[in-house]
């Protein structure tokens, strides 16, 4: 047995393996507390410890007065969502410092640049200002915010939820100031447990402090062409209990990576087969380059899902609006985190993405925004054609707002970032590859949203000249 591991969870861990191994078949008994307890050498406290720990993840069935049926594989059992999320109390401000911190940085805002003006998104943003601010010099939003969000807001954002094809009420959303916030609270109350986490293995939120100061145990995905790899989700989902998928299945930064409807299917068998639920970051939905209509997790199994919407991005980054989608009891515990994390909800914001939501125009907007894309993208491209072919190398990307290119120079990609970023005439975002993955040296992502299109062609031959001079 592993030291620094609690005796709870090395039993919960043995009995498991014996479940697998087919010791304890599907409907059996297990032995009983004082069996377990002798053959343990622990007390029966620590051994309910245990057991409640493979009811949380429905691997048994406790049946109080009758014993603990073994129902692993049961593809009708209901997730325990209580089991795997927790409500810890904070013993102080120390997350929300750190959210704040996190949100503050420079390299942190950048990850979420959003579009430049000249996508047609100031009129919008501009006639909803009027109308936020006519309601609010009627008074008709001076009621006390709902901690969960303004009631007409949540009913607004849950109709244009279903339009773009989700499974979700106004009692199963929750209003967040911004998608950083959004994560924090659904990762504080899955670590505050210890969960197992898996994630796609360029994971952007690995840069994140406030994930290293827990007690998380994150296992990488490897990814190809179709998004993260099923066969390594269908393995680890039998070693680990415990845990959950975490996905940024559209656009997962930063290569663009999307998973297909195909891979969607074979992670989806995976996880109706097992107590693996899935945490949705879809915050680059919106930035597809096709119009395709693809489903969501939320969308094809809304049950074991937890979805994370931004939309509030695609007009202005600094909206800070987002919504966190999942089962109403759930919402609840999620509300007792945003009380400890967020001291208040600015109902300003609010009411300017609800005018938003009801604007005819934004819906025409978000119609013709894959095309719009597809055009700056086609045109970006073009440009690094024309300027860096031989120095750079790269994939188109499906979705997202950012390039990922691939330097093969000798030069010292963070000091070149770091020149660009300070260099006023330099007007993309660029972030070093080891912001995404620790160890990568000759990676860099770029993005191509966030920069008036006139602005692009100066931009890119900075880049090339400042990579030239350092070949």
């Amino acid at each position: 047995m592993k030291k620094g591991i609690p005796s709870y969870q090395k039993i919960a861990d043995d009995i498991r393996n014996d479940i697998l191994d087919g010791k304890y078949p599907k409907g059996s008994i297990l032995p009983s507390l004082r069996v377990l307890s002798h053959k343990y050498g622990v007390s029966r406290f620590t051994i309910n410890q245990a057991l409640e720990i493979l009811s949380g993840i429905g691997i048994i069935d406790i049946k109080h007065g009758s014993g603990c049926y073994v129902c692993y594989c049961d593809e009708n059992k209901s997730i325990n969502w209580l089991s795997l999320f927790n409500t810890s109390t904070l013993p102080n401000a120390w997350w929300e410092q750190r959210i704040k911190k996190e949100q503050n940085r420079t390299p942190f805002i950048a990850q979420t640049p959003g579009l430049s003006l000249d996508f047609n998104t100031r009129h919008i943003l501009k006639t909803a200002l009027n109308k936020a601010a006519e309601r609010i010099f009627e008074q008709e939003s001076y009621e006390t915010i709902d901690i969960q969000g303004l009631p007409s807001l949540r009913r607004i954002y849950s109709e244009f939820l279903r339009k773009q094809g989700l499974k979700v009420t106004e009692n199963e959303l929750l209003i967040v100031s911004g998608g950083a916030l959004a994560i924090s609270i659904v990762f504080h109350s899955l670590l505050s447990c210890g969960v197992n986490v898996f994630h796609p293995e360029n994971f952007l939120y690995n840069s994140i402090n406030k994930l290293k100061d827990t007690k998380a145990n994150l296992i990488p995905l490897s990814i190809d062409m179709e998004g993260i790899s099923s066969q390594q989700l269908a393995k680890y989902s039998k070693l680990f209990n415990n845990a959950v998928l975490y996905t940024e299945p559209t656009g997962s930064e930063p290569d663009g990576v999307s998973i297909s409807m195909n891979r969607k299917k074979e992670i989806l068998d995976i996880i109706v087969n097992s107590p693996v639920p899935i945490i949705e970051n879809e915050q680059k939905r919106y930035y597809r380059l096709t119009a395709d209509s693809v489903k969501t997790f939320q969308e094809m199994y809304s049950d074991k899902v937890i979805y994370i919407d931004t939309v509030a991005n695609v007009i202005c980054p600094h909206l800070q609006v987002a919504a966190i989608v999942a089962p109403p009891l759930l919402i609840q515990r999620f509300c007792d985190i945003k009380i400890q994390l967020e001291f208040h909800s600015s109902a300003i914001s609010q009411l300017i993405l609800e005018e938003i939501l009801m604007s005819d125009e934004f819906e025409l907007f978000l119609n013709d925004l894959p095309e719009k894309l597809t055009g700056r993208c086609d045109h970006f491209e073009a440009l690094l054609k024309k300027y860096c072919a031989g120095i750079l190398e790269w994939e188109r990307p499906y979705a997202g707002i950012y390039f990922w290119l691939k330097y093969n120079g000798a030069a010292n990609l963070s000091a070149v970032v770091e020149s660009l970023n300070c260099n006023p005439a330099f007007k993309l975002r660029i972030q070093a590859g080891k912001r995404f993955v620790p160890s990568d040296t000759k990676h860099f992502a770029l993005c191509y949203t966030n920069t008036d299109v006139h602005e692009i062609e100066s931009s890119i031959l900075i880049l090339c000249e400042e990579l030239k001079n350092c070949m």
